[in-house]
């Protein structure tokens, strides 16, 4: 596959991911669906901020926004960017599709995955919390996001090392443009 092809792909990738960067962000910056109950979260009240943060619907949204932006948005770019100099850098026109391929899958998927649940128990599973319910019954209904996440942390990670795999192989042994 062309190097320079799969700096494309991961250049789109973050370009859709910004697109979606604003969606997590939405929730938050919209103040009246993150605290829906009508504490005040910035003063000293209940669902405060400044008091609890674990009661504060958003946090874990915030958390995953913070997530996808790093992993996503900047780090689709970081790819994109480590293809491409392997492309110009090491003047090497082509890299192994395949790694390529699972690098830009396990690492998007991944991502989406766990960030995804993140906000999920931010905003619904917060929900509850700010309107009464305890947060111990509200962890056992999240209970049932702690795996699917960690697998979706897994799958990115293994996305990284694969990619980091292939820009080294690329780097040392593509091949060369003339």
């Amino acid at each position: 596959m062309e190097t320079l092809k799969v700096s494309r792909l991961f250049f789109y990738v973050g370009l859709v991911s910004a697109v979606v960067a604003v969606g997590y962000a939405a929730p938050v910056v919209l103040g009246p669906l993150v605290n829906p109950a009508g504490h005040n979260i910035i003063n000293n009240g209940p669902g405060s901020i400044l008091t609890d943060y674990t009661t504060w619907p958003a946090m874990w949204m915030v958390v995953a926004f913070t997530m996808f932006a790093l992993a996503a948005v900047a780090g689709s770019f970081a790819w994109s960017f480590g293809y491409y100099l392997v492309a110009r850098v090491f003047n090497r026109e082509s890299t192994n599709g395949g790694l390529a391929l699972l690098n830009l899958l396990l690492f998007v998927v991944g991502v989406y995955l766990s960030t995804a649940l993140m906000a999920y128990v931010g905003y619904d599973e917060g929900l509850k919390i700010a309107t009464g319910l305890s947060p111990l019954v509200v962890a056992g209904l999240a209970q049932w996001t702690v795996y699917p996440t960690g697998l979706g942390l897994g799958m990115a990670l293994l996305g990284v090392l694969l990619g980091v795999l292939n820009l080294a192989v690329t780097a040392r042994t593509g091949k060369v443009v003339q």
